[in-house]
């Protein structure tokens, strides 16, 4: 009759467990093996070796040891632990703890890898769907201009100051602020979009200036459906502790800015990003909803009913402005740097329209 097998440790904590129970029983064993013999005591304390078919009376119950140095197969708890926690410890344990660190390091990682994996796969969905459009990210990270480089067309007030890469991964002023009065700058990128369910994002690194009053904050503006001509386009504009959303008609001749959404407090902060989606639903009127997010949370929303925003539905570039602050010094007004950017990124979807 043959002997069933246990079947091997599939984990290092089973092997442990397996080591564990042999070691404790060779140290609190009533029998030892010998070949085809087994060493057992009687109930009188004499030794006792047995086999199939023979019984030996070995001797006297004052034999206390026995010198095992000699059996080969068995290691000791120490050897157990230094093997299990790599040299780390001889505490067995340690050793186990070590090997639940182990495992549950593991475990993250495999965690984050199936998320990533997921991630991806649903990104590939997309893409096999049509779900995706035209992505236009910048990280500035290029040598230090007065403005954003070729893929760029550049709008700006005049004035002394000057604004563009920095040369270090962000976008800033390029020159030392200064003088008095607001300037600003219009940055399109000179790629067209597919459609016109749009998002323009944008990441800050410095403060919102305050201004002397309202009119004279800080500024990011995230632009949307913007014309070549940077005259017509949807705007969602961040200041120091308010935001709104709008449109201009005709900005390079002037006419004043309509503000769709009404001023909605919206604190900031260094570090901040800010999303402006244009065109929230895949048919009818949703392409007339707006949504300004800060830090993937809606802070500001807009519609518009009666639809005065159609005109720019063929307009295709989407753009990032900024605005310097003024504040009043004594009898002075003195200008005030605008938001540095780490990061902007202008991007559509290709199926909607």
């Amino acid at each position: 009759m043959s002997r069933l097998q246990r079947p091997p440790p599939q984990t290092d904590a089973q092997l442990i467990r397996e080591m564990m129970g042999r070691i404790r029983n060779l140290e609190n064993r009533n029998t030892l093996r010998l070949g085809d013999w087994v060493l057992s005591n009687d109930e009188a304390g004499s030794l006792i070796a047995t086999k199939p078919g023979a019984t030996l009376d070995v001797g006297d119950p004052v034999i206390e040891s026995f010198d095992l140095t000699a059996m080969r197969g068995y290691v000791s708890e120490a050897e157990v632990a230094q093997a299990v926690s790599r040299g780390q410890t001889s505490d067995l344990n340690a050793a186990a703890e070590v090997q639940i660190v182990d495992d549950l390091n593991t475990g993250n990682a495999q965690y984050t890898a199936d998320n990533a994996n997921a991630l991806a796969a649903a990104i590939q969905a997309q893409l096999d769907a049509g779900d995706t459009g035209i992505f236009l990210p910048d990280s500035f990270d290029r040598p230090m201009a007065n403005d954003f480089g070729p893929d760029y067309t550049m709008l700006a007030s005049t004035g002394a100051n000057h604004y563009g890469t920095k040369g270090d991964g962000t976008a800033g002023h390029t020159t030392p602020v200064g003088g008095s009065g607001n300037q600003q700058w219009l940055f399109r990128n000179n790629t067209a979009l597919l459609t016109t369910r749009q998002r323009v994002s944008a990441t800050v690194t410095s403060a919102f200036v305050a201004g002397a009053d309202p009119s004279l904050n800080a500024s990011l503006n995230l632009c949307a459906r913007v014309s070549a001509d940077m005259s017509s386009q949807i705007v969602a504009t961040v200041e120091y502790n308010r935001c709104c959303i709008g449109y201009y008609t005709d900005l390079i001749s002037g006419v004043p800015f309509v503000n769709l959404s009404g001023w909605v407090p919206c604190t900031t902060s260094p570090g901040d990003s800010f999303d402006f989606w244009c065109g929230l639903s895949t048919s009818g009127d949703g392409r007339f909803d707006f949504a300004l997010l800060r830090n993937k949370l809606t802070v500001c929303t807009a519609s518009d009913i009666p639809q005065n925003t159609a005109p720019m539905l063929a307009n295709l570039y989407g753009a990032v402005g900024v605005r310097t602050g003024t504040i009043v010094y004594f009898f002075y007004t003195i200008t005030q740097p605008a938001v540095t950017l780490s990061s902007i990124n202008i991007a559509d979807r290709v199926n909607t329209s």
